[in-house]
């Protein structure tokens, strides 16, 4: 693995044993849980994020889990995905002004696909497959 890329990674992982993590005002971790794929235009396979409360994660999809290493603020959330020991540039989504929503913005296509935690995947009448 290059060695900027060890060091992003080993930053981001500091970061997260630290917990530096943002949290809501009654002191629990508003993002951890698991977020299922509600709506996405450009038709990626579903999969859902399972984010910890440590800073790690996984992507679950038919395919296995591929964990990932976030930060977050009440307004985006910051993921560093490690799939199969190469670690990829961050992805940051941004969270909806009630945090309901996470959204990822696709820079080929510019479309937005967006996560709802699970227990209220009915209730967006989520689409995804």
């Amino acid at each position: 693995m290059p060695r900027h890329l060890s060091l992003g990674f080993l930053l981001l992982l500091s970061a997260a044993s630290a917990g530096a993590f943002a949290q809501s005002t009654d002191g629990k971790d508003w993002l951890s849980g698991t977020w299922v794929m509600c709506e996405d235009p450009d038709g990626h396979a579903m999969h859902s994020l399972q984010f910890n409360a440590d800073g790690t994660g996984s992507i679950v999809s038919a395919d296995g889990t591929t964990p990932f290493l976030h930060k977050h603020s009440r307004q985006w959330v910051s993921m560093l995905v490690n799939p199969g020991g190469i670690v990829l540039p961050p992805s940051t989504l941004t969270v909806s002004q009630d945090m309901d929503k996470l959204f990822l913005k696709s820079e080929t296509t510019g479309h937005s696909l967006f996560y709802v935690r699970a227990e209220k995947a009915k209730a967006f009448k989520c689409s995804a497959k």
